[in-house]
């Protein structure tokens, strides 16, 4: 009694399952769009390529980063979209006041340097030559007075007037006379003369102080972060009192030239090349915009960007063209705003 019944149901359960799998195929051949696609896609080569796209500044974004020594921001002088000038203070950093104050230290030891050598080549002071020129006159004078004398002792021992031991006292006092006028007169060309090596020694060290004010000036301005063109403060990726990041303090560009620039995939490169027509879509934009091509990179590196495309994702290979706007379009201010691109392939 049991045997039929169970080679019954085994017997309904084989016909379910197989009609069951006649259904399910049967509906999705029906529903597939990927199917129906690839059916009714017509043949014959493509006219465009979409790609993603962003605003980008002409003379790109540049991220302020400081010192390579880093620091710790004492000042922050700007604001995010505030407009600056190639050269202004955009922050100072800590180490600058104790820099500052080695630059006026080898600032003064420059000037010593210098008033050193200015003494040296002007010689002693006028008072100290005016009194050793009075001495060497006083010296010539007694020297002739020696002379003198020392003629008139030798008429005097000729005649036998006087002894020759007074005769030698007089000649002794008369070479007496002529070294100290020599000795006078070695002491006044001392004072009046400069030597070179004097002023070789001087100017040496005029160089040697020059040299330390050039480094420690340069260390100090390492410590002022100035604009490096004329632009907008984009965005501040540091505050007042934090140390520097691998981030650095800010990022600025030109904003008053604008450009977009295509993310095209590495296969579709084959077919771009400069000169090549673009329209431009985006919800940033009231209506569509057109460009050309002017400009493909040469290097394929991975896309940075998210994207919700999940067959491409984080990993695809891409390719940057620079596309540049007709001048009746005007793009918006807002760097890497998203961009929609459909590349005309027919355009020469």
């Amino acid at each position: 009694m049991l045997r039929p019944y169970k080679r019954y149901c085994a017997v309904a359960t084989v016909a379910l399952v197989i009609g069951l799998s006649v259904f399910l195929l049967s509906g999705h051949n029906a529903g597939s769009p990927v199917a129906a696609a690839q059916t009714t896609r017509p043949a014959g080569p493509a006219t465009t390529v979409v790609a993603r796209g962003r605003i980008e500044p002409v003379e790109r974004l540049h991220v302020i980063s400081g010192p390579s020594h880093g620091g710790t921001i004492a000042e922050l002088r700007v604001k995010e979209g505030q407009r600056v000038q190639r050269g202004d203070i955009l922050a100072i950093l800590d180490t600058y006041y104790t820099r500052a104050a080695s630059v006026t230290v080898a600032e003064k030891s420059l000037a010593l340097a210098e008033l050193e050598l200015r003494q040296i080549r002007w010689g002693a002071k006028e008072s100290d030559i005016e009194a050793q020129k009075a001495l060497v006159t006083m010296r010539a004078a007694e020297l002739k007075r020696a002379e003198r004398q020392m003629e008139r002792s030798r008429a005097l021992v000729s005649r036998d007037i006087i002894s020759d031991d007074t005769n030698e006292l007089r000649l002794l006092e008369m070479h007496r006379a002529r070294e100290s006028l020599r000795q006078a007169e070695a002491n006044l060309r001392a004072l009046t003369e400069v030597r070179a090596i004097d002023v070789q020694i001087a100017m040496a060290s005029i160089e040697l102080a020059a040299a330390e004010l050039a480094h420690v000036t340069a260390e100090r301005e390492q410590d002022i972060i100035r604009a490096p063109i004329d632009g907008t403060i984009l965005t501040l990726t540091a505050r007042l009192g934090a140390m520097i990041h691998a981030e650095g303090i800010l990022s600025m560009a030109n904003i008053d030239n604008l450009m977009v620039v295509a993310e095209i995939d590495a296969t579709d490169t084959p077919h771009i090349h400069p000169g090549q027509s673009v329209t431009i879509t985006s919800d940033v934009l009231p209506a569509p915009a057109t460009g050309k091509i002017v400009r493909i990179a040469n290097r394929v590196h991975r896309s940075e960007r998210p994207t919700t495309d999940v067959l491409a994702g984080r990993d695809a290979r891409i390719v940057e063209a620079e596309i540049e706007v007709d001048p009746t379009n005007a793009l918006p201010p807002l760097v890497g705003a998203e961009m929609t691109l459909h590349i005309q392939l027919n355009d020469s």
